[in-house]
């Protein structure tokens, strides 16, 4: 046994419940009491404590133990927090996960003692050996109580004969407050007290990974917002963990790390109806949020009203058919009224473009400042009515530009209508003509309009890939892609 961890110890003052682990019976009891997701979550935990016994990459071995172990964790922390009707969707994954590393494990023993870096890599497989136990239904998993033992006995070999205790005590504790309230993620060691020579692997782990940016950027950043308690959207973890393939897996992390930079750029980017391909072959807009005719019809109106008002007073206040908050408007009124997350994100973007312009491109007229304020009201209505579109307008309000379209991108943006036209139905084309004819013609075009076609094109890139026909506008589209994404992201 790897530990001695996890009698759950209650009592305390009167009316108050003090939870803690103190040997491995208890933490087994506690966790029979727990749905497998919990389970897999409390695994998942464990495992991340573990992590940094990967160590620092002084060795041919380090990328593919840290690529197998990031890997199993992610999706072990996918599975234990995303919906239920979601877990059917992430059972090959999982098992593939747990499988992998399991197989590459037995194949690194080298003697009888396992490692650091051997026994966090374990950590890892058996959070992602629980998470497919949950998706497969059974009620039991050993996963968690080897996790965290596995957790224990990296600490106990990173610190030195005299803190080994303390640092198996840290693990306990951070353990111990883990069950008080299960299926959050709070930071991962309380008060941020790692173990002693854990941290120590954890800072040359952080330094290795800080000297390869191509090949563990993303895992840093992901590692660090855990640490934090402030993990990355759950969503965006769950798309990388379905959509990267076992071919990409295998060909290592800089190919890895490529594909998610691409993952990141359509998941940021998705403000608004997402392509998909039709029966017909042909890419279309998927079905958006579905709003009451009445609310959504009712903002609509609303903001039509105030604009017409402002549009009468141009003489006064300067504003026009030709301002590009008036564009943006009409554009959602009168083309996009049966896309609400499109309607309410290009009435953010317009309420954000007159916030800056009033007092500067145009005066402080009470007919523009009653504009901006009835589109703020009219996003907050829409947003009421759905999560989805709620989610789309943070993302918008999230972007933040880094460089406008140069004369170049604008040229070989002209094309796309052209060559895309045999790939698109009707609607989907009309979109992306109006986006290209827009931020052709505009100096500085808003994040509404760019956003949209970073997002179209990378998509329309990776899905005629996978079609595998048309190869070579497939690598046109996803290098365009990756070249207009960086009006918003890095992307040296």
């Amino acid at each position: 046994m790897l530990l001695g961890y996890g009698r759950v110890l209650r009592g305390g003052q009167a009316g108050m419940k003090k939870v803690g682990i103190a040997d491995e019976e208890g933490q087994n009891v506690w966790l029979s009491d727990q749905t497998a997701q919990v389970r897999t979550w409390f695994a998942t935990r464990c495992a991340l404590r573990a992590l940094p016994g990967l160590g620092p990459s002084f060795d041919s071995t380090f990328d593919d133990f840290a690529l197998v172990s990031f890997r199993a964790v992610l999706i072990a922390a996918t599975v234990s927090t995303c919906k239920p009707r979601e877990l059917e969707k992430l059972g090959g994954p999982a098992l593939a996960s747990a499988a992998t590393i399991a197989n590459f494990v037995a194949d690194s023993k080298s003697d009888d003692t396992p490692g650091p870096r051997r026994t966090a890599a374990w950590a890892a497989r058996n959070a992602a050996f629980d998470a497919h136990s949950a998706i497969s239904g059974h009620t039991t998993g050993p996963g968690a109580v080897q996790a965290s033992n596995a957790a224990s006995h990296v600490a106990r070999m990173a610190a030195g004969a005299d803190t080994a205790e303390a640092a198996v005590a840290l693990i306990r504790q951070a353990a111990s407050a883990d069950i008080v309230d299960p299926a959050t993620w709070p930071t991962l060691w309380p008060d941020g007290k790692m173990p002693i020579g854990l941290s120590g692997l954890w800072n040359d782990m952080k330094i290795s990974m800080q000297a390869a940016p191509e090949k563990w950027a993303f895992w840093l950043e992901w590692y660090r917002a855990i640490l934090d308690g402030n993990p990355l959207d759950w969503a965006l973890t769950q798309r990388i963990a379905l959509d990267l393939t076992e071919e990409q897996w295998d060909a290592g992390p800089q190919i890895v790390a490529r594909r998610i930079r691409e993952i990141q750029r359509t998941f940021y980017t998705s403000i608004g109806p997402q392509l998909v391909q039709t029966e017909s072959g042909k890419w279309g807009f998927e079905r958006d949020a579905n709003i009451p005719a009445e609310p959504l019809g009712y903002a609509i109106d609303s903001v039509r009203l105030a604009l017409n008002a402002a549009t009468l007073s141009g003489t006064q206040n300067g504003f026009s058919e030709d301002a590009a908050e008036y564009a943006l408007i009409i554009s959602a009124c009168d083309r996009h009224s049966d896309h609400p997350s499109l309607v309410a994100t290009t009435f953010w973007n317009a309420c954000m473009s007159l916030q800056r312009n009033i007092g500067d491109v145009y005066p402080e007229d009470a007919s523009l400042i009653a504009l901006r304020n009835q589109l703020y009201v009219s996003v907050g209505e829409i947003c009421e009515q759905d999560d989805l579109v709620r989610d789309r307008v943070a993302k918008l309000a999230a972007l933040e530009t880094r460089r406008y379209p140069t004369k170049t991108e604008k040229a070989e943006l002209a094309t796309l209508p052209v060559e895309l036209r045999e790939d698109l139905t009707f609607e989907a084309l009309e979109a992306i003509e109006e986006a290209v004819d827009v931020i052709r013609s505009t100096e500085k075009p808003a994040r509404f309009w760019r956003a949209r076609l970073v997002n179209w094109v990378t998509t329309l890139g990776r899905g005629i890939e996978r079609g595998q026909k048309a190869e070579k506008k497939a690598m046109w589209l996803l290098k365009l892609g990756k070249q207009i994404a960086g009006w918003f992201f890095d992307e040296d």
